[in-house]
């Protein structure tokens, strides 16, 4: 509900606006995250996932409104998803009657991978200003464009977590003495946060028919979201990312 909203909110305000042209791009491409807080970093060291694993394909839509033949008015989405599962490198599940499972180093000879899930979810709102150097007329549109962006983003973990603060000494005939670490479930949810930064971005695009442009893009997203409920402790959860994207943009 609340990616709609935002969504309704950018295109009516732009609408409204006094038309003198406009054109939409509709672009695909891949999202780049730069995974720079804590919370990545410790899920990146501690599991067998890393940042390439959350490298994703990516969709987006700009809603155009030309004010001059070299400037305009952007408002727009685009929308990133991942979600990856692995188990921990350096640790193992063991089960000990009437204490529950715990985690122990490798060497010491688990009964089973200890296992969860990291998903991440970002979708930037942006409002901004576009540039067109050398004007609409040629047949290839070089541009650059900056502004606003609002993140709605969500992060989930579900499966085994290990607690590093119980920490416990299990005695074993074979292995001898090791310390080991509480094992619980959990299903930790920060869903549909908002938080506030900007984009750059530039490309070009050729002009392939009376109305139609094809469009390539690099643009990058600055922001951070605040943890507030099921990972607090950690800093501010890194939102910046790079998206590189083609796409298709009809001029009405």
């Amino acid at each position: 509900m609340k990616k709609l909203a935002l969504t309704t909110v950018l295109v009516t305000a732009l609408a409204a606006t006094p038309v003198l042209g406009n054109s939409i791009t509709f672009r695909i491409g891949y999202f780049f995250p730069s995974a720079a807080s804590d919370l990545w970093q410790d899920e990146f060291d501690q599991m067998s996932f890393s940042r390439s694993n959350f490298l994703s394909t990516a969709f987006g839509i700009d809603y155009e409104l030309f004010l001059t033949k070299n400037f305009s008015l952007l408002a727009g989405f685009d929308t990133y998803n991942k979600s990856k599962a692995g188990y921990y490198l350096d640790y193992q599940g063991i089960i000990i009657n009437n204490e529950g499972v715990f985690a122990v180093p490798l060497s010491y000879g688990g009964d089973f991978d200890l296992v969860h899930a990291f998903r991440v979810a970002v979708t930037p709102f942006q409002v901004g200003l576009k540039i067109t150097p050398l004007g609409r007329r040629s047949r290839f549109i070089p541009f650059v464009s900056a502004g606003l962006s609002v993140f709605l983003w969500s992060v989930n973990m579900e499966g085994d977590l290990i607690d590093f603060t119980d920490e416990w000494v299990i005695t074993d005939p074979v292995y001898g003495v090791t310390d080991a670490f509480g094992v619980y479930p959990v299903w930790a949810r920060e869903d549909n946060r908002i938080g506030l930064g900007y984009f750059l971005a530039g490309g070009a695009q050729v002009v392939v028919g009376n109305r139609l442009t094809l469009q390539g893009e690099v643009k990058y997203f600055s922001g951070k979201g605040t943890l507030k409920e099921a990972f607090q402790g950690f800093e501010p959860f890194d939102l910046s990312s790079l998206f590189i994207s083609l796409g298709l943009n009809y001029w009405f």
